[in-house]
């Protein structure tokens, strides 16, 4: 939902009826008309036999799935580590903590990077606190979801679908040399561990 004053009509400039819009606040609101259009349509009822026709693509997709989430497998660092951050997440945590609403994409991107870094949920929640649309059970449910609670627990977007979806900020000399957060945080974290 978007709760800030900024989107009140009286905060908007008007010129005979019309609202002036930024190229971004034009795309946050399609976001918010998209995302809730999908929310109101949901659970979609599927046959049965459409399951059933289906079940064997799904399964090569999870296994897929599966093998690509072992690349990027980091239990060998056992704490969380932000200096390891890329640019991308830590601009997004910027402005999740000076209290701005991120698109719905780079929230998903933020919550299942840390998430698949080991963050905790509780953590994750308390970030978005400061959000000024902030509602804690809805938060806690899509946090869970991602997480993985009904079944599926997702990986955070590769480099390209960041640039896709405009979440790529701040490139730096080591994002030329990998393609996903992870990869990124999991080197540094190597050229950290081995300057040691």
């Amino acid at each position: 939902m978007i709760h800030e004053p900024k989107w009140k009509l009286v905060n908007r400039n008007i010129d005979h009826g019309r609202v002036s819009l930024s190229r971004e606040d034009f795309s946050r609101i399609l976001e918010e008309a998209i995302r809730k259009r999908i929310e109101h349509g949901l659970p979609l009822a599927v046959p049965p036999e459409i399951c059933t026709s289906l079940a064997q693509y799904l399964e090569d997709i999870r296994n897929a799935l599966t093998t690509r989430k072992s690349e990027f497998n980091i239990e060998e660092f056992k704490e969380i580590m932000p200096d390891c951050f890329p640019p991308c997440v830590l601009h997004a945590l910027s402005n999740v903590k000076a209290g701005v609403n991120l698109a719905h994409s780079m929230r998903f991107a933020l919550v299942s990077f840390l998430l698949n870094i080991g963050m905790n949920m509780d953590g994750i929640i308390e970030l978005f606190k400061v959000s000024p649309d902030f509602d804690e059970e809805r938060t806690r449910y899509q946090v869970n979801h991602i997480h993985g609670a009904t079944g599926t627990a997702y990986t955070s977007p590769s480099c390209a679908t960041m640039i896709t979806y405009g979440n790529c900020y701040g490139k730096e000399a080591l994002c030329d040399r990998i393609s996903h957060p992870l990869s990124y945080y999991r080197k540094k974290a190597w050229i950290l561990k081995k300057g040691n």
